[in-house]
């Protein structure tokens, strides 16, 4: 017998692992310095995919016995994503705070030297920088991203994973 789960358990578990997910990646990154390189997020929102896609089923499968509404799809992506970005929120503000206090401005000096910034205009920019990377900074940076593009995310995999119920017009009833 198939084990039910509720619907909050279902998109915790899948934000839990998603989350988890994308800080796993964000250290083999930053262990490779791959981190420093601008296509590296793409990883972080593949994973981000992924645990949508997965979580969606999660909940069409253990929670709504095989059928899934785009609107209760919709809700589960955007829940999945929620719980996921306060997991990496979290993470980032250790990370850019206590593990590596210099990677934010290493990140940030390599993509404007990218876009050609004068090197005068790049330490102000630095100085500024500094004084607001503060716990809070970092974390509401990775939950807004994170949720906003869970958000778009989810649009799109609601009506990937739905699956209406089915309504049987010909079963028969005992009188």
């Amino acid at each position: 017998m198939e084990k039910k789960m509720s619907f909050m358990q279902a998109v915790l578990t899948a934000g839990l692992v998603t989350g988890i997910g994308i800080i796993m990646i964000t250290l083999i990154g930053y262990i490779t310095d791959l981190i420093l390189k601008p296509w590296f997020v793409i990883f972080g929102f593949i994973i981000l995919i992924v645990g949508i896609v997965w979580g969606s089923k999660l909940v069409r499968e253990k929670c709504n016995g095989g059928s899934l509404t785009y609107s209760r799809g919709f809700g589960s992506g955007i829940m999945i994503s929620l719980f996921a970005s306060i997991i990496v929120g979290i993470f980032s503000i250790i990370l850019f705070k206590y593990i590596d206090t210099d990677l934010l401005v290493q990140i940030q000096t390599g993509k404007m030297l990218r876009s050609g910034v004068p090197e005068d205009q790049i330490e102000t920019s630095i100085e500024l920088l500094s004084k607001y990377n503060t716990p809070l900074i970092l974390f509401l940076n990775e939950f807004i991203i994170y949720t906003f593009v869970g958000l778009i995310i989810s649009l799109i995999t609601s009506a990937i994973v739905k699956k209406e119920p089915v309504v049987n017009l010909f079963t028969e009833t005992e009188e």
